[in-house]
């Protein structure tokens, strides 16, 4: 069995734990992306993670957590319009796009070096609807393709403390629509508590912390907020 054959599988049997359906097509893409960002890694330094095993886990895996918590929100349908916030190597941006193929995904990074790599991995794994874009949350301007009340979704994965994130994005953020934090095994208490007051300003609706076990992690936190 090759390299990228035991990746496939070890994606594969993660996938299923986490209660997902992803078809092979979307399986081979998500490993196409993942070793075209470790290839591009070992010129650009996007992550510190360097073994592709490591990499499905902890790049791949707690990506598709995002896939996960939006289903047990209740909605049977994926996002329309997806922001990630300072996407880095382009997750959870890249396999958002590959799980939901009909939605579109931007991804924004403030490094213009990052954004080159998830544009050239994005096109190596053929995902067609990512587009990155250089800038930071606080300067960007959702294009017409998207609307001018903002994105459906919007997801920041390990980027910064809660409250000062949910101000940042409020503005992209649709009316009716989410903000997903994608947090460590546990946000401390005095986050959680600065996050609920900025909610409780802006009327957003903060749902209860949402933990999931990332096969070989630890469990992984989300925090899921509603404009």
């Amino acid at each position: 069995m090759s390299d990228r054959e035991q990746l496939i599988d070890q994606t594969t049997s993660g996938v299923n734990a986490l209660g997902l359906s992803l078809s092979a097509g979307q399986i081979k893409q998500l490993v196409a992306y993942l070793l075209a960002m470790l290839d591009e890694n070992t010129r650009i330094n996007v992550t510190a993670i360097r073994d592709a095993e490591d990499a499905v886990r902890l790049h791949l895996l707690d990506s598709l957590t995002v896939v996960t918590w939006w289903q047990s929100l209740g909605h049977t349908n994926p996002p329309e319009t997806i922001l990630d916030l300072g996407t880095g190597g382009g997750f959870p941006a890249a396999p958002l796009a590959i799980a939901w193929p009909k939605s579109k995904v931007v991804a924004i990074d403030g490094t213009r070096k990052k954004i080159g790599v998830v544009e050239r991995c994005a096109e190596a794994a053929g995902i067609k609807n990512l587009t990155g874009v250089h800038t930071r949350g606080s300067d960007y301007k959702p294009p017409a393709t998207i609307g001018a009340e903002g994105f459906e979704l919007v997801t920041a994965r390990a980027v910064g403390y809660s409250a000062k994130l949910l101000r940042e994005v409020y503005r992209l953020v649709r009316p009716d629509g989410w903000v997903c934090l994608m947090k460590g095994p546990d946000p401390t208490p005095e986050e959680l508590r600065a996050a609920e007051r900025f909610c409780v300003q802006k009327k957003m609706h903060a749902e209860p912390v949402y933990s999931i076990t990332v096969p070989g992690l630890d469990a992984r936190t989300i925090l899921g907020f509603r404009k």
